[in-house]
């Protein structure tokens, strides 16, 4: 088996299609950036100078095997970077969740694979060094959510009823000729509608198109909403997940989903564009949605 095809071809196919060719051997320093960025994004772990090296070797003893297999998984990899941009903030772990679960699997099933082993001493020094504190955390979140349920009002202000969207991304520049049709369009659709009794929907959709392929990643849950001031918190239910590629019809998938709540800081505005949502986390990332 090789180092890098199974491996990094799930990841490919988890995000985006297949594209255009790249030649990596000019500049071999790019491309481990970019394997080490999407590495670190799916794994939510971070490598070790020692871990940078041992990936590097492993890049480069593909490079100079020029097993088509291994440069077509890397030249994919490295596409993943942008794709990764197009996420919205604060759903990054709702889109990593199903890959990482997948990418994880994929690893245990390699235990002698040279850069299976490399990325699971990655995940496992990182994940087991923070399981202690993440549970302490997990559980005085949950202590903490539930006065927040009894307390705040059960309804939603006038200004935020109602649907809000954000919108990411570009048309697609490819032309079928056989067709005469375009390609779909990429881009990012996240959609919140918050109803007057104190429940909302959440969907999220992901597309991204080359030539004649498209996939869909489309997330959506329903929850619970709980307004004290300009404090908004949201409790999801149970949601759901689904995977679509056009051209790749045996990796479709459906999955049930649990998201972890959300709690911002909420603003109401008006920009050249219309009404606005804003919103930030306690991380202090922060988002703005537009009404429909």
């Amino acid at each position: 088996m090789t180092r890098f095809y199974s491996i990094v071809l799930l990841l490919s196919m988890s995000l985006t299609t297949i594209g255009q060719s790249h030649d990596f051997t000019s500049n071999n320093n790019e491309l481990e950036t970019k394997l080490i960025r999407v590495f670190e994004w799916v794994l939510e772990a971070r490598f070790s100078q020692d871990d940078r090296e041992e990936l590097s070797r492993l890049v480069e003893s593909s490079l100079r095997s020029s097993n088509p297999a291994d440069l077509k998984s890397l030249q994919d990899v490295v596409k993943l970077n942008d794709l990764i941009d197009t996420i919205p903030p604060g759903r990054e772990a709702e889109v990593r969740a199903p890959i990482q679960r997948n990418i994880l699997e994929q690893l245990r099933n390699q235990p002698n694979d040279p850069t299976a082993k490399l990325l699971l001493s990655v995940y496992n020094n990182a994940h087991s060094k923070k399981s202690y504190d993440l549970s302490q955390v997990s559980s005085n979140a949950r202590q903490q959510d539930r006065p927040y349920q009894s307390q705040g009002s059960t309804t939603v202000p006038s200004e935020l009823v109602g649907e809000w969207q954000a919108r990411r991304g570009s048309g697609s520049s490819y032309y079928n000729p056989n067709s005469g049709s375009y390609g779909a369009p990429n881009g990012t659709v996240d959609s919140y509608k918050f109803f007057a009794d104190g429940s909302y929907e959440h969907a999220l959709l992901i597309q991204n198109s080359l030539y004649n392929c498209t996939i869909r990643l489309f997330g959506r849950e329903t929850g619970k909403t709980v307004v004290e001031g300009n404090t908004l918190t949201i409790t999801p239910g149970p949601g759901t997940f689904e995977y679509n590629d056009t051209c790749r019809s045996h990796l479709n998938s459906r999955k049930v989903t649990h998201v972890d709540g959300q709690r911002w800081q909420w603003q109401v505005g008006r920009d050249e564009y219309g009404v606005k949502l804003c919103v930030r986390d306690q991380e202090g990332a922060s988002a703005c949605y537009y009404r429909q």
